[in-house]
């Protein structure tokens, strides 16, 4: 059996809480008002934008920035955001787009990917006074079988030990969480869609036997804390 091919289904990525407007509006939050001071009257680049809700939800929130670049090679913001003149659409991946200059890089749970593609190059081709990231934890709270624990390689999303290879200082860390409440069947939906890019390579096989194990262990209403690591670099 073939891997699950997750670049052809577009919508693993915003599954679930993952897309919907409540989550996109905590972030918005976050950057707006917890993230002020990295943020706020400053250049931005978004590795791995997206669709860039969180930013139009940080807008209304009432951030303002110099410049905000968005760099995704899928980019697909809404018309809104797009009217911010301040905002530059990058529809490319960072290797492609070459160096870029910002106060301040963000990555959300991207840096990872990013980082197996360049290596430390990375931090040459984006010069950043600062760096912002959000990667999940190495003991992440979702409801997981032993099989899919193990899976999880916290070695691969291991983000001090690469921000420490470029012998950069870490200024700040914080975790931020999210509170997730949902039916044992959406969670199984959520494994069959691959919604997270840990279950990638995984075939038909093995997402059977986890939603199996879900069945057989989970209660009907399951409920978790979707935690983030804010780690900031400089």
């Amino acid at each position: 059996m073939e891997a699950f091919d997750y670049k052809k289904n577009d919508s693993w990525g915003n599954a679930g809480w993952l897309g919907s407007d409540a989550y996109y509006r905590f972030w918005g939050e976050v950057y707006a008002l917890d993230l002020a001071e990295y943020f706020c009257n400053k250049t931005i680049v978004d590795i791995g934008a997206g669709n860039g809700v969180i930013w139009e939800k940080a807008l209304d929130q009432g951030l303002v920035f110099k410049e905000l670049h968005l760099i995704d090679p899928a980019l697909n913001i809404s018309a809104k955001l797009s009217c911010v003149p301040n905002v530059i659409k990058h529809e490319t991946t960072l290797e492609k787009l070459g160096t870029i200059s910002a106060d301040v890089a963000v990555f959300k749970q991207s840096i990872h990917h990013v980082y197996a593609g360049l290596g430390a190059e990375m931090f040459d081709a984006i010069k950043a006074k600062m760096y912002v990231n959000f990667s999940m934890p190495p003991n992440p709270d979702w409801p997981m079988s032993r099989a899919l624990k193990e899976l999880y390689k916290p070695s691969c999303l291991d983000v001090r030990d690469i921000f420490k290879n470029s012998k950069k200082n870490l200024k700040a860390t914080s975790s931020i969480s999210y509170p997730v409440e949902m039916h044992r069947d959406v969670w199984c939906s959520l494994l069959k869609k691959r919604f997270t890019s840990i279950l990638h390579d995984c075939d038909d096989a093995f997402i059977e036997r986890e939603i199996k194990w879900v069945r057989e262990n989970l209660p009907s209403d399951i409920f978790f804390a979707d935690t983030l690591e804010c780690l900031v670099f400089e």
